[in-house]
């Protein structure tokens, strides 16, 4: 719900939000406006969303092997 994310960045414990899609792989979000207001998340050192993207992008370009069987070679 919003009002959670609202709570949560009031209180400092919203730390990350991210969106993740096909074309996207893996976003973060700075901040976020609801109702006229802009709440800015905290620049982390160690980003989770960070993180994952490397991650996976590093398996769709071959720089780390794809444990989980995700890449499929298109003939």
């Amino acid at each position: 719900m919003v009002s959670e994310l609202i709570e949560a960045s009031k209180d400092g414990s919203l730390m990350e939000i991210f969106g993740a899609g096909t074309a996207a792989v893996v976003n973060p979000v700075v901040g976020f406006s609801y109702q006229d207001t802009y709440y800015e998340l905290p620049k982390l050192e160690n980003s989770f969303a960070l993180l994952l993207k490397e991650k996976l992008t590093n398996i769709q370009y071959k720089i780390d092997d794809d444990t989980f069987g995700w890449t499929v070679k298109v003939k």
